[in-house]
């Protein structure tokens, strides 16, 4: 099986740190207890909660998993006194686990390298030899209540590869396992050591950043998506979308960030691929809808057609032959399909993005001075223009 090189970094900080700890054989000295101190002054109390899960794969509130690991230091000196040599910190915790303070019921002693290397089977996806789902909804729960407890924030990333199964049947399979491959390169060489990604899907991956906002996601996403479209497949240029999602700022549980996240793609794919979307960043606060209606722009006093990528009732994302500046002011006459009378919109512009499959550019601006009774009949038309995207209104 293979195993990325990277793949033990992608492990919380906090896992890291207790193994490493584990590593050098502190739990064999007499005052074994001062090894985790200083853990737990930088992580707080989820260091002794992380540290039974790793030894004996217990899941305990980080309050109890306190109270019992000074319970197994008190009776791991008591073993030392009736002992007369000290039978570290792991033997004290197998004794007192099993017959002073039964919590486990029938365990097994295993080398913890093996135990690793049995993890990895299950936990690591064979092709990329990055974690698979299994482990992403673990790690996502985990974060999710560390993030909780101590009121910080987390963000999530979905990337989906696009038009992958084009790939795939042009190209061949082998080949489309080579582009899962190198993205998962791509991940490992722009990601911090306390992110974890995982490959969730076919094309499809969730990136778990710790203690970071919806900018800071989407300013990391926007980093792999470029440098992921610098790769080529023979003639094809690769390139694939994502959504970012962020606690507690779009959600309140990993169900809705989920949700969250995965709508935020859709969109990206509705809207031309090859881009991130964060409802979160999109200083239009309204939901967008990904529809292509006709539009005509008017810059300088000559007219020009066009069509839209996405619309909401603040503003607008359309593909423009030239590049336009930006706060460029221009006009817009947009056609919905829906009724005869085109909507003229003052526009400001505020991002441009080159359109690499069809040429020119896509822009992105909001609209000035847009009164409520035409913003109030813009989202009638926008709520009834897609089955998907109406049921999040």
């Amino acid at each position: 099986m293979y195993i990325h090189e990277n793949v033990q970094l992608q492990k919380p900080e906090v896992e890291r740190e207790i193994l490493r700890l584990l590593d050098v054989h502190c739990d064999a000295h007499q005052n074994s207890w001062i090894c985790f101190q200083d853990l737990s002054q930088r992580f707080g109390k989820q260091v002794f909660s992380q540290l039974f899960h790793l030894l004996a794969g217990l899941d305990l509130a980080e309050e109890r998993a306190e109270d019992i690991f000074f319970e197994t230091i008190e009776h791991q000196n008591a073993m030392t006194e009736a002992l007369g040599r000290n039978p570290g910190f792991r033997v004290a915790m197998f004794d007192y686990l099993t017959n002073m303070n039964p919590q486990l019921s029938n365990p097994k002693i295993i080398e913890f390298s093996v135990y690793q290397d049995k993890e990895n089977l299950m936990l690591v996806d064979e092709l990329t030899g990055l974690f698979n789902r299994r482990y992403c909804n673990d790690r996502l729960e985990r974060e999710w209540k560390i993030s909780r407890r101590y009121r910080r924030p987390f963000a999530i990333i979905l990337f989906d590869i696009d038009n992958f199964k084009f790939l795939n049947d042009t190209y061949g399979h082998p080949r489309g396992d080579q582009v899962l491959k190198s993205l998962a390169d791509v991940f490992l060489d722009n990601i911090r050591s306390e992110d974890t990604i995982c490959r969730i899907g076919e094309e499809e991956f969730l990136l778990i950043l710790p203690d970071a906002t919806s900018g800071k996601a989407c300013s990391a996403a926007n980093k792999i998506r470029e440098e992921f479209h610098g790769l080529h497949l023979e003639k094809t240029r690769l390139s694939l979308s994502g959504g970012v999602a962020s606690f507690p700022e779009d959600a309140l549980d990993t169900v809705e960030l989920l949700e969250r996240a995965d709508k935020n793609l859709y969109i990206a794919k509705k809207s031309g691929k090859n881009m991130i979307i964060s409802q979160s960043e999109d200083k239009r606060r309204e939901i967008r809808m990904p529809v292509s209606w006709d539009v005509r722009y008017k810059r300088q006093g000559e007219e020009k057609p066009s069509q839209s990528r996405d619309i909401s009732i603040n503003g607008i994302s359309f593909v423009a032959a030239e590049k336009l500046e930006l706060n460029d002011v221009v006009t817009l006459s947009v056609i919905a399909e829906q009724v005869k009378e085109p909507f003229l919109f003052t526009v400001k512009v505020t991002w441009v993005q080159e359109n690499v499959d069809d040429g020119g550019y896509v822009v992105g601006g909001f609209f000035v001075n847009a009164s409520e009774g035409y913003r109030g009949r813009l989202r009638r038309i926008l709520r009834d223009s897609d089955p998907v995207v109406k049921k999040l209104f």
